[in-house]
């Protein structure tokens, strides 16, 4: 069989090259290293997520898939990849807090949900909820060491790729043919003459790490997240810009950031900021990823656009792509490109 060209090494191109590796294909993934989303990513994995403590349908599978591939993974690579994650949600006003009651004696929440707590005093949180399941990916980690991975497989190669140096009868990148091409360029697909078309929604994120350490390893979310990662650093995160696709860090995004954490604690938000960071996160028109062939190109494919649940719906997604692309399963629908059929095409 011919090989399997990846375009793009971050968590989509990672996870979908180590599915079609462990099924015996040959890969080569390229990839310009210049940074993407997954590297900054938190890797957060939280099966009950949003203001109003939604639990997807389909979330028991995507974590029970990601606590699997990631052993299996951290097995493969030498390293505890994803950790458990305490968790708690601070809950700001009155129907929060009865939210948090009501999902809390639901039978499909009582799993991810414990110990809610009404404080005693009024401030600008009410109460907190310990959500159960939780975990962290470290990205940064992983990519690192998956890279390597493929590296000592030859199959890794670090440059930026020509969409003119792909011809599609035969479909071939530089002269070399290839079973499939797939991209998973992040928001770089906006540029990608095949599938540029698609209904792109990119928003610029920003983290700040602090110098801080606090008494426990609970994450902390009050609409921004508080991170802790080792001694005397902490990370804070993330915000969320539609309209500013540039890499560079913004003392808007700094004081929201800082803002906010001022509403937990005003000592903490008083922490100096040692690092601060920018990417840019793909996105749809839906917030679901985009999976498949192109409609008019059926070896061009497609596996991009995760978003905040990224480190969760990855690992399932990944499999899920992988045998479609050597068994002709289909892609569900829900993340299926042909939802997109409705948007004109070139």
């Amino acid at each position: 069989m011919r090989p399997f060209l990846i375009v793009g090494q971050g968590l989509a191109g990672s996870l979908l090259a180590y599915q079609l590796l462990k099924r015996g294909c040959d890969v080569q993934v390229v990839d310009p290293e210049q940074g993407n989303a997954s590297q900054v990513a938190a890797g957060l994995i939280n099966p009950v997520t949003g203001k109003y403590l939604t639990l997807g349908d389909k979330t028991p599978h995507y974590l029970a898939k990601a606590r699997h591939t990631y052993a299996q993974l951290s097995a493969l690579l030498g390293a505890d990849l994803c950790r458990p994650l305490p968790f708690i949600r601070l809950l700001p006003d009155e129907a929060s807090y009865q939210k948090a009651v009501k999902r809390q004696k639901n039978p499909s929440y009582q799993p991810y949900l414990s110990d809610l707590q009404r404080y005693p005093h009024a401030g600008n949180f009410i109460g907190q909820i310990e959500q159960i399941g939780a975990a962290q990916l470290n990205t940064r980690a992983f990519l690192k060491r998956f890279r390597h991975h493929l590296q000592t497989k030859g199959c890794y190669a670090q440059q930026t790729l020509a969409y003119e140096d792909i011809t599609l009868s035969p479909l071939t990148w530089r002269g070399q043919p290839f079973q499939a091409i797939i991209f998973c360029e992040g928001h770089r697909v906006r540029n990608n003459p095949w599938f540029g078309y698609l209904p792109l929604h990119p928003a610029k994120g920003e983290i700040l790490t602090l110098k801080l350490t606090l008494a426990d390893a609970a994450l902390r979310h009050f609409g921004h997240w508080l991170l802790p990662e080792g001694s005397e650093r902490t990370r804070l995160g993330a915000t969320f810009m539609p309209r500013s696709l540039d890499l560079n860090p913004s003392s808007a995004a700094r004081q929201q950031l800082l803002t906010s954490l001022s509403r937990v604690n005003e000592h903490w938000a008083n922490a100096p900021v040692l690092e601060q960071q920018a990417q840019i996160r793909p996105g749809s028109h839906d917030r679901q990823p985009y999976l498949g062939a192109h409609p008019q190109h059926p070896r061009l494919w497609l596996f991009n656009g995760l978003g905040a649940k990224g480190s969760l719906q990855a690992p399932l997604l990944s499999e899920q792509m992988a045998d479609a692309l050597l068994q002709g399963e289909p892609i569900p629908s829900v993340v299926a490109l042909s939802r997109c059929d409705r948007v004109n095409r070139p």
